[in-house]
């Protein structure tokens, strides 16, 4: 804005100082960026990685926020920039459990865009451990009749799945047992078998 006054015996006067005015109605729209944590992840890591990328003319901030399971807020990164398009927070040093975060930007006209979606991660840090519960035979054992009982137990969380494999010596036997449910106990009777040397191998997730 330029501004120019006259009065009647011909005096002008054009010192007052210019203004500059920006019209800006377009809202400032936000995505995830490589390297962002996929919603509803596992990661085996104490840290979640966010990369938001904003579309705007006028970028005026970004604010990256991680939350706990109750919501509350564990983390926040405020960033004032308006020529970096580009936004990378890498929260560290977190403790097992279930995360949100999302992100709100801000452009100079006042513009806000809180429709980014919420993504949930869940930090897991800590390795399942099974142990063999009652009623299964121990290492070494010899056993009189035609079936080998293995009883599993495992401490875990996250539980996903127990591998339960089964061979013989020979190597014409080879039987794997998964169990998918979130049951944490597993009883398994492997029956039918003919004298000879087995072997138990448990993998759990």
């Amino acid at each position: 804005v330029n501004i120019t006054v006259n009065d009647s015996a011909g005096w002008s006067n054009t010192t007052l100082s210019h203004r500059t005015v920006t019209v800006d109605t377009v809202v400032p729209v936000p995505s995830y960026g490589q390297d962002t944590e996929t919603n509803n992840t596992y990661v085996r890591r104490s840290s979640i990685v966010v990369n938001v990328s904003v579309s705007d003319t006028n970028r005026n901030f970004t604010n990256i926020t991680l939350h706990n399971a109750s919501g509350s807020p564990v983390r926040s990164n405020l960033t004032y920039d308006s020529c970096s398009a580009s936004f990378y927070v890498n929260f560290t040093s977190l403790n097992n459990g279930v995360y949100f975060f999302n992100a709100t930007v801000n452009d100079s006209a006042g513009n806000r865009n809180l429709t980014l979606l919420t993504r949930t991660v869940i930090v897991d840090t800590t390795v399942p451990v099974p142990s063999y519960g009652g009623g299964s035979d121990g290492n070494g054992t010899y056993v009189n009749r035609p079936f080998v009982l293995i009883n599993i137990t495992v401490t875990e969380l996250n539980f996903n799945f127990t591998n339960i494999t089964f061979n013989n010596a020979s190597g014409n036997l080879n039987q794997t047992v998964r169990n998918v449910t979130n049951a944490t106990t597993q009883i398994v009777n492997f029956s039918g078998l003919t004298d000879g040397v087995y072997f138990v191998n448990i993998t759990v997730n």
